[in-house]
């Protein structure tokens, strides 16, 4: 009964976003040499860059020290978790056997993990539809929390898109050093 409804999310929603993943992947690692799998950590630093953004722009315009402190703790936590494991990922090499592990488990990931990408992108969504309603009826306060969460839920979805998207060849764009020829 919801095959069709999954069948339609998965070719509507969730492919566009599994091709745009794949050419960002593809784009970074032909232009700055970043490691397709360490991806989904910059996405995750970046997540923790705007939890610390956001909570110097509680803590000046709300006054709320609390809610505030909270937010640069928990960016300063998610973003560096982010820094460090894209540190451990970027030390591993690019080449043919990495590029199996990488396709077998974005494809485990592609399968197993559609509810958490299409939820999370729903949400994300949803938060900045409230965000902007409560704006547009002149609560700015109280609109700053909707879109925040809706922020952190688009960059933790667009982290599960780069885990589900199949990573570039190794020999597609790798300007500084080929260790192995992955076409055999």
């Amino acid at each position: 009964m919801l095959k069709p409804v999954t069948d339609f999310i998965r070719k509507h929603i969730d492919a566009p976003f599994l091709v745009m993943a794949r050419a960002a992947m593809a784009f970074c690692w032909k232009t700055f040499a970043v490691v397709p799998p360490a991806l989904q950590h910059v996405v995750m630093a970046a997540a923790g860059g705007i939890g610390v953004i956001a909570s110097g722009a509680f803590a000046v315009s709300a006054g709320e020290p609390g809610f505030s402190s909270f937010l640069l703790l928990a960016g300063v936590v998610y973003g560096g978790l982010g820094v460090w494991l894209y540190l451990l990922a970027s030390r591993k090499p690019w080449n043919a056997a990495t590029y199996k592990q990488a396709v077998a488990s974005a494809l485990e990931d592609r399968q197993g993990r559609l509810r958490t990408r299409v939820s999370g992108l729903f949400i994300g969504i949803l938060m900045c539809v409230a965000s902007f309603s409560l704006a547009k009826s002149g609560q700015t306060g109280e609109a700053k929390l909707p879109l925040l969460m809706a922020l952190l839920f688009l960059t933790m979805t667009l982290s599960e898109y780069c885990r589900a998207a199949e990573p570039p060849n190794p020999d597609d764009g790798d300007t500084f050093a080929r260790t192995a020829p992955s076409r055999s």
